[in-house]
């Protein structure tokens, strides 16, 4: 042997596993530590791109819980307009760990309930899902009972779930002073105003991001005692996100993706229950990475979506009608008709778009 590497398959090199045959290369990068069977009850949650993975999962007809329907009448095509239909509870996007920690933490009741609110004209928003109801609530107290109503289907979904889908998105957020409670989005995006005095702007690193994901795995465990821990999937979101605030360098696209990331694989590490799923490493493989962005340069392309789904579909393949009667009072079947309707070609529900549009004045 003329060198340690010199028995490699090519694979396992750049020229030949990487430049001359990528497509290949894309698939290898997943190894899956558990499979996910045709019993198994799904819960997703997460940033934007986890709508895209929710949308494939109910085109493919895996068994996915939607335990906070759309009431009877609303269009299909509202529904993802008033934050229905696109995870298994109405919770919005979840854009880090800490911020899942603290709603598991309320839904378990380990944490207080927290009403926090933004006004809009006469109307009011909650601001832990500010983009669940476009025009707001007509109160405080209609927002409280909706809310109550919410952390009641989250925790039926915790309790029932076998496996758990999260894709984290980013590492920056904002913190109420008050409350501590992190927030989606800042005061003032969606609705309500900044105020440096009420809110705090945070940075999440890799520890951080890492002792929040041991945490919501300790709430599962102490909270599902009759039952074996759920079996969890993370991805990070592949969609670029240039920080907010400086941090040393203009742009460093990968910054907030690599802190999950390395707080994601830490936690693989550490836990035979947890698998870490490449859609981040697929979308920015650098011979495919032109092809999988639309012309913005920030949201993935259809081939994009398409390629890191056909990547899970592999090794997870699946194409049962889910038939079982999950229903009771925070709990539905999928509506056949919503997952063809709901397809991977909407926009997504986002709220750190919002940042790149102009602001009056």
């Amino acid at each position: 042997m003329l060198h340690p590497y010199a028995d490699l398959p090519p694979e396992r090199f750049w020229r030949t596993g990487v430049a001359q045959d990528w497509q290949s290369t894309l698939d290898a990068v997943y190894k899956k530590r558990f499979s996910i069977h045709p019993s198994d009850v799904i819960v997703t949650a997460g940033s934007c791109f986890a709508q895209h993975i929710t949308r494939e999962l109910k085109q493919h007809s895996f068994a996915l819980l939607d335990l906070e329907p759309a009431p009877e009448g609303l269009p299909v095509d509202q529904h993802e307009r008033y934050g229905y239909s696109l995870y298994s509870a109405r919770y919005g996007n979840i854009y880090t760990p800490k911020q899942l920690v603290q709603l598991t933490a309320e839904a378990f009741g380990r944490r207080p309930m927290r009403v926090l609110s933004w006004q809009r004209g006469d109307h009011w928003v909650d601001a832990l899902r500010p983009s669940i109801e476009p025009d707001g609530f007509g109160s405080i107290a209609e927002l409280t009972a909706h809310r109550r109503h919410h952390l009641d289907c989250v925790r039926d979904c915790l309790e029932r779930m076998d496996v758990f889908i999260f894709t984290l998105g980013l590492t920056e957020a904002w913190r109420d002073r008050v409350t501590g409670s992190v927030l989606p989005v800042a005061p003032g995006v969606v609705a309500g105003e900044y105020d440096p005095k009420a809110v705090r702007f945070v940075n999440f690193g890799i520890r951080q991001t890492l002792k929040a994901l041991e945490r919501f795995l300790r709430l599962l465990k102490e909270h599902r005692p009759s039952r074996d821990c759920p079996r969890v999937l993370l991805t990070v979101s592949p969609v670029p996100s240039p920080p907010q605030r400086q941090i040393g360098m203009s742009w460093p696209p990968r910054w907030s993706q690599g802190g999950a990331a390395g707080g994601s694989s830490g936690i693989r590490r550490r836990h035979p229950n947890v698998d870490y799923f490449p859609s981040f490493e697929i979308v920015q493989h650098p011979a495919a990475r032109p092809q999988f962005f639309d012309a913005n340069l920030r949201s993935v392309s259809a081939l994009g979506v398409r390629t890191v789904m056909d990547c899970f579909l592999r090794h997870h393949p699946h194409r049962r009608q889910w038939a079982s009667n999950l229903r009771g009072s925070c709990q539905t079947e999928l509506s056949t008709q919503t997952s063809i309707e709901l397809s991977t070609e909407q926009a997504l529900i986002c709220e750190e778009e919002l940042l790149d549009r102009p602001t009056d004045g």
